[in-house]
């Protein structure tokens, strides 16, 4: 499956050239930068101005039911080559699995633009199953997933400086990360706001650090990597920003990462030195790939048996507490 940039980039190409778009395009997931960039395109570009009052409609899933929307995108138009029909934050229609049965009804010119902010492949509906089969003539499927590297997040710096027509020196670029960290929306507005600001001048480390407040939010993967690599100094720091914010992170979700990492080292201590290749450990621990058991063969040199058991104790301890029971 193509990358949400690469994605986009079909999209401004099929705006461009004037292209028909497919019966329905569907964006889902947990990032919602590329989600609004694709929505934003299409919204603004597909539909002539002049035929927007007519041949365009914006509808919301907290204000629709599926009939409407079956109406709308149903519907046939008598004076234009295309018509959209957009449907906003999908995830809280509750009927949205009928899609299916919908999509066939579409007429020809006729696209129906679905925003479902959220994982729909993990949702309990079979509804992603189901649209990922369809052919593209049909449907296009574009899933934007969390951003959880630099080379991701840096894509964003460089697409939205582009758009702005700004450039960003590398000392900015790692600034901006440091900052703002993986939020693509928000790393969006940050740019456009040190685009303004730089005008025909570069975007500089001094420019991000007058501008631009600590507002990055990290994950409970980037605390694990902290631990497992043993960097201390930035596993305290994510550590501060996570317990100032319990309901984005809540502690339950930290102890359980922190554990399944110790408990899976402590079955590898258990293992002979000569029998630790990625492959074996991957199998041994039911990782997914062998790629994943590259950490577990650098750990135990870095956390002994002894102290890894210990670890396991107190984060048994933690949790202990955490529900309720007698410390100690």
């Amino acid at each position: 499956m193509a990358t949400p940039l690469q994605e986009t980039k079909r999209i401004e190409k099929m705006l461009s050239e004037g292209i028909l778009l497919p019966r329905m395009i569907v964006l889902c997931g947990e990032e919602s930068y590329y989600i609004d960039r694709i929505e934003d395109l299409i919204v603004t570009q597909y539909i002539e101005k002049e035929n927007r009052d007519t041949e365009r409609v914006i509808l919301y899933g907290a204000d629709s039911s599926m009939s409407e929307v079956a109406l709308h995108a149903q519907s046939t138009s008598l004076f234009a080559e295309k018509r959209l029909v957009v449907l906003r934050d999908a995830q809280l229609l509750s009927d949205l699995d009928k899609l299916k049965t919908l999509i066939p009804k579409i007429p020809h010119g006729s696209t129906l633009l679905v925003s479902y902010r959220g994982n729909l492949r993990r949702s309990k509906s079979k509804l992603f199953g189901i649209l990922e089969s369809l052919p593209e003539e049909t449907l296009l499927l574009i899933e934007s997933p969390l951003i959880r590297n630099n080379r991701d997040i840096l894509a964003i710096i460089t697409q939205v400086a582009t758009r702005c027509k700004a450039v960003v020196d590398e000392a900015a670029r790692k600034r901006l990360i440091e900052l703002v960290g993986f939020n693509g929306s928000v790393m969006s507005c940050e740019v456009e706001k040190l685009a303004i600001a730089a005008g025909c001048a570069p975007i500089t480390h001094e420019l991000v650090n007058k501008l631009i407040g600590f507002s990055r939010q990290y994950s409970t993967q980037e605390l694990r990597n902290a631990v497992v690599k043993k960097d201390k100094l930035l596993a305290l720091k994510i550590g501060e920003v996570m317990a100032l914010d319990e309901k984005s992170y809540p502690l339950p979700l930290i102890l359980a990462t922190m554990y399944d990492f110790f408990a899976n080292l402590m079955v590898v201590h258990f293992m002979p030195p000569s029998q630790r290749s990625p492959q074996n450990i991957a199998t041994v621990l039911g990782l997914s790939n062998s790629y994943r058991a590259d950490e577990y063969i650098i750990a135990p040199t870095r956390y002994s048996a002894i102290h890894t058991l210990h670890i396991l104790h107190e984060i048994r301890m933690t949790d202990a507490r955490f529900k309720g029971a007698e410390s100690g």
